[in-house]
């Protein structure tokens, strides 16, 4: 009885380990993700820096600027992912 336990919490272990393995890939490959809309993001805003608007053109500025914002704004929630993301990662190798 006692051998069957011991092979059932070592088989027990050896399954976190897996799933911990398993979890940690796929949380690498979510970062790549962040990181590819991320790249999206910088893109496009330094698109909108190198077309931006002339001073006289004021409705095209609001519009400019609004999608500035949303641009920093999406960058900035993605950032917080990725910071929650690693330290996820982190807890797992630990």
């Amino acid at each position: 009885m006692y051998d069957k336990l011991e092979e059932n919490k070592e088989l027990a272990t050896k399954l976190i380990d897996l799933m911990l393995t398993y979890s940690i890939k796929d949380s690498h490959i979510y970062l790549e993700l962040l990181n590819k809309e991320a790249q999206f993001y910088q893109r496009r805003l330094i698109t909108l820096e190198t077309n931006k608007p002339f001073w006289f053109e004021r409705k095209k500025m609001k519009e400019h600027n609004k999608e500035i914002n949303k641009c920093e704004s999406k960058l900035m929630t993605i950032y917080l992912k990725i910071e929650e993301e690693m330290d996820l990662i982190i807890k797992m190798n630990n």
